[in-house]
């Protein structure tokens, strides 16, 4: 096994590559998100340090700003964050127990969701700082948290309210309002045709597993993500949900996980419930919670949604769902 890269090593693979270059490649994995949302591209700026490929870690912005208000983000970037507002305010016990846990007893927390839309997993961390505030203040769970999401953010802005006027701002800004922002690049099927350089994503993907184990080794902290790190795929038979990577479950492993079930973009009213925790001591446990939450959001969405434990499922599933539409377009008058 080759030895492990130190954070400087990485920063030096990191700085080595053009930024607008890399900015290009992110701006094609966010497209589809700013096309169908209230996001927009951000053109590309070398005075933005989220521009530059060495940083992968955000802090939050100033805490005394961060303690302001947080409900327009929600709405701004999506109607349906109210739904997601409620299902935690319907948890007001597990967060008291949750915030002791992580004050007195140094608990760590990977906070889980499905994967729809980029923002989804940000709007159901930010609808948890608005509940948990009276147990943990909201500059305390702006140092406590941290997102993990998608490097595209990194080419996005959004329009949102600031103490009752409307501004635009980058994403990943508005996000570090209220908790530290790690951006990853995704390694699952739906990526594959930007063709990333392979160096490039392994080295982003360990600094922020280095700055993620950072973070669980200082205690008491809430990790939030969508593990499979790409959209799920709505294929003739229902929602298809790619397999966890083995990396991603590795950032899990030792945590209390507390899967979330959204469903947002759907033909049926928005919905979300907050699963039983379950301590993650294996690869076995991801993928039964991941099925758990498939489950749920059949449930809740009336839209089957199937988990795939293995790459080869997922392909097949894919590869006989293209096989099916360039059939019926042979067959169409």
């Amino acid at each position: 096994m080759a030895p492990r890269r130190t954070q400087a090593e990485l920063d030096t693979i990191l700085r080595s590559y053009n930024p607008e270059d890399v900015y290009r490649m992110l701006a094609r994995l966010s497209q589809k998100h700013a096309a169908k949302s209230r996001f927009r591209g951000l053109p590309y700026n070398p005075r933005f340090d989220f521009h530059q490929p060495e940083n992968v870690g955000f802090a939050p912005i100033d805490p005394a700003i961060s303690n302001g208000e947080l409900h327009p983000y929600g709405p701004a970037v999506h109607d349906g964050f109210s739904v997601i507002y409620e299902a935690w305010q319907n948890l007001d016990y597990f967060l008291s127990i949750m915030a002791g846990e992580m004050r007195m007893h140094g608990r760590n927390f990977t906070l889980v969701t499905n994967h729809g839309a980029l923002f989804d997993i940000a709007l159901v961390l930010g609808a948890l700082r608005l509940n948990i505030a009276t147990k943990l203040p909201a500059i305390e769970f702006s140092r406590h948290s941290t997102l993990i999401v998608s490097a595209g953010v990194r080419t996005l802005e959004v329009a949102v309210e600031v103490n009752g006027v409307a501004v635009v701002m980058p994403a990943i800004e508005v996000l570090r309002f209220y908790t530290h922002v790690l951006a990853s690049f995704p390694t699952t099927f739906s990526v594959k045709g930007i063709n990333f350089d392979p160096e490039l994503v392994k080295a982003s993907n360990e600094l922020v597993r280095i700055l993620h184990e950072e973070k669980l080794q200082a205690g008491g902290q809430i990790i939030a993500m969508a593990p499979s790190a790409s959209e799920d795929r709505l294929l003739s038979n229902g929602k298809h949900m790619q397999p966890l990577k083995n990396g991603t479950m590795e950032l899990m492993i030792g945590t209390w996980a507390i899967p979330v079930a959204v469903t947002l973009d759907g033909d049926e009213p928005p919905a979300c419930r907050v699963l039983e925790p379950r301590w993650i001591e294996g690869t076995d446990d991801c993928h039964d919670m991941m099925d758990e939450v498939a489950h749920q959001c059949h449930r809740q969405s009336l839209v089957p949604h199937i988990y795939h434990r293995t790459p080869n499922l997922y392909q097949r599933a894919l590869s006989a769902y293209e096989k099916r539409v360039v059939r019926d377009k042979r067959r169409s008058p």
